[in-house]
Formats: structure tokens, sequence, C-alpha cells
């Protein structure tokens, strides 16, 4: 019987019990009945986590951080409503698509005011 393998960013796909094994610990697999997994709230720290890496990387390729923050917001704002409606049939009328486009017509104006 192969071991079990579990996924971890720092360590790849490898199985758990001989990563275990190298750092000194017992098998998470005997010990819970299950290999170890990320919880979502570590998915969403890690998302976040990579999010605003690159969003501190904007200022290198000539985006002000301001309007890079805006954009990101923005966008943010505009495909959850987007996802919303399909993933979960809610509704997206007219009132409040009014609402998200002075959200993207303000990014907008920020970026043409840094424009020289």
């Amino acid at each position: 019987m192969q071991p079990k393998t579990c996924w971890c960013p720092t360590d790849g796909l490898v199985p758990a019990p001989h990563r275990d094994r190298q750092r000194g610990r017992r098998d998470p697999v005997a010990a819970h009945g299950h290999p170890r997994q990320q919880t979502p709230v570590r998915q969403v720290a890690d998302g976040y986590l990579v999010a605003l890496s690159c969003l501190a990387l904007t200022p290198q390729v000539g985006i002000g951080l301001g309007v890079a923050f805006g954009i990101w917001a923005a966008l943010g704002v505009a495909l959850t409503a987007v996802a919303s409606r399909i993933l979960f049939k809610e509704p997206l009328n007219w009132a409040m698509a009014t609402g998200v486009a002075p959200i993207m017509g303000g990014v907008l104006f920020v970026e043409a005011a840094g424009v020289h």
C-alpha cells in the first residue's frame, strides 16, 4: 500500500510519512486518520499574501500603488458581483450595475490624474 500524500506549498508533493520522519515528527495519517490539509483560513491567508506581494511589486513596473490598489478593489467588487450572479443565481439588476460603475470610473479618474 502506498503512503498517503499531502500538499504543502513549501514541501511540494511528498509522501507525508517520509517527510515527517525526516523532521522527527509522528505520522499525521496515523495520528488523525487522514493526511494534513490546508484549512480555508490558511488558503485565504495565502491568497492575500500572494495578492499583497504582487501589489508591492507594482511600483517596479511603473504603476502607482494607489492606482494598483484602486484597480484591485474595483475589479474585486465587479468580479464578485458577476461571480455571485453566475454561481449563486443572485440578482444583478441595473441599480447594482450602476453602483459598480462609479467605482470603476473613480479608478479611471485616479489613473488619468496620475498621468503627466
